[in-house]
């Protein structure tokens, strides 16, 4: 809405968001991962916590980012870098995919982790000029490709193929300039 009609008060709310998790952030384990209103909570170290679920909240902080400027832009890009160096550090399966970390089902490389945080892989990057992180989109990629989408673990498709088509499609429409 903001970009369509430049009215402030679209930016503003975005903004109040973007600094509530950032808020939450900073009371967060692991370091520099995200509150996202369900699971573990700010002050836990115990309970699903998924790297899937916040790279959603990171990509929001990061459109929230590329629309200000000077200071203010700073901190949005810090708070979205420090959840990617999060997950990049640590949650990077031996094949590229992008584990779910705490996750009481499965913690393993999963589909849509490797789809949305392969996402900020390449976005995050083209924001701030920082290449560190395209090698792990590219990896999720990767992973990605080799995956048989209709026979993921825990049978998704079948009720929720639109989901798994569109976090999956989310990285490669981020990825595809390269």
């Amino acid at each position: 809405a903001y970009d369509m009609t430049g009215s402030q008060r679209y930016l503003d709310t975005c903004k109040r968001w973007s600094d509530r998790m950032i808020e939450y952030q900073g009371k967060m384990a692991p370091k520099g991962g995200y509150y996202m209103n369900y699971g573990r909570q700010p002050g836990q170290t115990e309970g699903n916590w998924y790297v899937a679920d916040n790279s959603s909240i990171a990509l929001g902080v990061l459109a929230t980012a590329a629309r200000c400027t000077g200071p203010e832009k700073e901190k949005y890009l810090g708070s979205v870098k420090a959840f990617a160096d999060l997950v990049s550090k640590n949650y990077v399966g031996e094949a590229g995919g992008i584990m779910n970390a705490f996750w009481y089902k499965y913690a393993g490389e999963w589909w849509c982790s490797s789809g949305i945080f392969g996402s900020l892989s390449f976005l995050l990057p083209a924001e701030t000029g920082d290449e560190s992180l395209r090698g792990v989109g590219l990896g999720a990629l990767n992973w990605l490709g080799h995956l048989d989408l209709a026979k993921v673990k825990f049978d998704y498709w079948k009720d929720g193929a639109p989901a798994v088509v569109m976090y999956v499609l989310e990285a490669y429409s981020a990825g595809m300039p390269y």
